[in-house]
């Protein structure tokens, strides 16, 4: 298969006509968000994993007993002190921040920060991982150090908190990752949007997955005329709740007061080609790199397969030593 799909020149094409995120689900793209509770892992997986449609689960970080269910700003603020954390171009101690986010309406959004970088004994808070996120291939040991991302913040767990009414600009998350984003301390509204209407978002021509309207609620339909015929699904996120966002779908949001949330990127079987597509054509602009890692990442895949479907560890054992002499060409 791989020899095929890299013959002759046009590799890239055939890698890309591979998988296309924006290709619906026989059922069609969701017109509106459910909100589940008591979800089994089976109709997880069936209903909305495997279709790549959102989801609200109300109580899943709750079954697992996450001691995160409890941060407050004040509780973390004891908890983290003057821990140094990155706001905009340089660090800030974390509880000034906090006192900031507090009283000052205009304070900036922290967001998108690598808790095991910069909070790793918060870890243990939101452990274990929501059943929803099994066989997790990102944190698979077949998974480089600092790949795909090639620096030291996976930015793979990662923590948001700001006040009312900061925004984060529409987007679909990177690498084709599936992302569960856990409302733990106020609410969030979000604006989605299938992944069949980037012809209405405006993607940015140097960054695809941004959109260049910004501010889902404050559009400048000027510029951007055509965002009148984009079709969003609103909700708002309350404590406790966990959405599912799949790979390929716009979202922004907007926070409601002293917003606290975390969200883990996810891979699995049924989203592996839409990352593997993603890193080989955006990762180093060396064609045999992008061969190198794509290569090596098919061959991962098939072993993750086997290990997941048999769970069989010596298979990943005995398979995986024969694939970490492509790990240094495809970092």
């Amino acid at each position: 298969m791989v020899r095929a799909m890299f013959q002759g020149g046009d590799w890239v094409q055939r890698l890309k006509s591979r998988i296309d995120v924006t290709a619906a689900p026989a059922s069609g793209w969701a017109t509106k968000i459910d909100r589940r509770s008591d979800l089994s892992l089976e109709e997880f997986t069936s209903e909305y994993l495997l279709p790549r449609q959102p989801v609200i689960i109300t109580d899943a970080a709750r079954a697992q007993g996450w001691k995160a269910l409890g941060w407050t700003p004040a509780s973390l603020k004891a908890r983290l002190g003057a821990r140094p954390v990155p706001v905009g171009e340089g660090l800030v101690p974390f509880d000034q921040f906090v006192d900031r986010v507090l009283n000052d309406p205009s304070a900036p959004y922290l967001s998108n920060v690598d808790i095991p970088k910069y909070f790793p004994e918060l870890v243990p808070d939101f452990r274990p991982p929501l059943k929803y996120a099994a066989d997790n291939r990102l944190f698979s040991p077949l998974i480089p150090p600092n790949f795909p991302t090639p620096h030291e913040e996976k930015l793979f767990v990662t923590f948001f908190f700001g006040p009312r009414g900061r925004t984060f600009n529409l987007h679909y998350d990177f690498y084709n990752v599936h992302t569960f984003i856990t409302q733990l301390h106020g609410t969030k509204d979000f604006r989605f949007y299938s992944p069949d209407q980037g012809a209405y978002l405006y993607p940015n021509p140097k960054n695809p997955k941004i959109s260049d309207v910004g501010n889902a609620w404050a559009p400048d339909y000027k510029r951007h005329p055509l965002f009148r015929e984009a079709r969003p699904l609103e909700f708002t996120a309350s404590p406790g709740e966990t959405l599912f966002v799949p790979a390929g779908w716009w979202h922004g949001t907007r926070l409601g007061e002293q917003c606290i949330s975390i969200g883990e990127s996810f891979v699995n079987e049924g989203n592996w080609m839409h990352f593997v597509q993603d890193v080989a054509l955006e990762g180093s602009p060396s064609l045999a790199k992008r061969i190198a890692a794509a290569t090596y990442l098919l061959g991962a895949g098939a072993v993750m397969t086997v290990e997941e479907r048999l769970g069989l560890q010596a298979v990943q054992g005995t398979l995986g030593r024969l694939l970490p002499r492509l790990q240094a060409i495809a970092k």
